[in-house]
């Protein structure tokens, strides 16, 4: 008994800190999701029942900021990965000015998401804008990077891939740096070429890392929001909506909390589902 005691005493703080900062908002979160929760007035007005959900999950817009947000995790995240396995492997040898190469790659992603948006919002700008300078100095044509839908996707796109890039470089270079020397040495003794060595040897023994990186990765991904609010707004229309943009935009736009807070609820288990299913994939160590 004096043991348990003991337990207890130790895990109080965690538990107190774990639900006061997640398991108590995520309640209220889900006890408002049921009412009508008019953010003018800030106070439950009508409890609504699951109301809220159906007019979520009818909602062509909810869909579609859905397949965005897919869209954009699946190929800002594959660029990234490929980009900083590229970089990794490349600076896992010995090469002149390695070490300010490196610093200078991991730049980006000791800015602040709102610092870069706003550099990139000016460098894309139609008039004004360096890129579309340099455009229109080889004849190109220049168009409105932010403001076209294949344009603007294309750009929030770059734009994350440029600053989150250097956290795939981190996290596989520290991988390569881990992996034992001697089935890579055996592998190159015994004939193997770079690509053999690579693709039989050092690719299995990287891919917990591989798995732990884009699994980062892409839960930061999901929750994309500073980028578009800089950059588009959403825009144009809702062609660059995110998930977490529309949940911001049922708040501000439609002036309910209880409809917001349901549609982060739905989030929360559609995430939980994939990141599930992807943790079924994960490879033995």
């Amino acid at each position: 008994m004096k043991e348990w005691y003991t337990v207890v005493l130790l895990l109080a703080p965690s538990l107190f800190f774990l639900f006061s900062v997640i398991l108590f908002p995520l309640g209220f979160s889900y006890y408002v999701s049921l009412t009508n929760f008019p953010l003018a007035e800030f106070r439950v007005t009508e409890w609504v029942g699951l109301d809220n959900y159906i007019s979520i999950l009818t909602s062509p817009r909810f869909w579609h900021s859905m397949a965005f947000t897919g869209v954009f995790v699946i190929i800002a995240v594959s660029i990234e990965f490929f980009l900083g396995l590229g970089f990794a492997l490349l600076f896992d040898r010995e090469i002149i000015g390695g070490k300010v190469l490196r610093s200078l790659i991991l730049l980006p992603m000791l800015m602040s998401p709102l610092v870069v948006s706003m550099i990139w919002k000016y460098m894309l700008h139609v008039d004004v804008g360096i890129v579309n300078y340099i455009l229109r100095s080889f004849n190109l044509p220049a168009p409105a990077w932010l403001s076209v839908e294949p344009y603007a996707i294309i750009s929030v796109i770059l734009i994350d891939v440029w600053q989150w890039t250097p956290f795939m470089f981190l996290v596989l270079t520290a991988g390569l740096v881990s992996l034992p020397r001697e089935p890579i040495e055996a592998a190159l003794i015994d004939g193997a070429t770079k690509y053999q060595t690579f693709r039989h040897v050092i690719l299995p023994l990287l891919k917990p890392v591989i798995f732990v990186a884009i699994m980062l990765r892409a839960m930061d991904a999901l929750k994309v929001f500073d980028i578009l609010y800089i950059t588009t707004r959403g825009g144009p229309g809702i062609a660059t909506e995110s998930l977490t943009y529309y949940i911001f935009n049922l708040a501000l736009e439609r002036r309910s909390i209880g409809l917001s807070c349901a549609a982060g609820i739905i989030a929360v288990f559609l995430v939980f589902g994939f990141f599930s299913l992807y943790l079924k994939f994960k490879p033995k160590e």
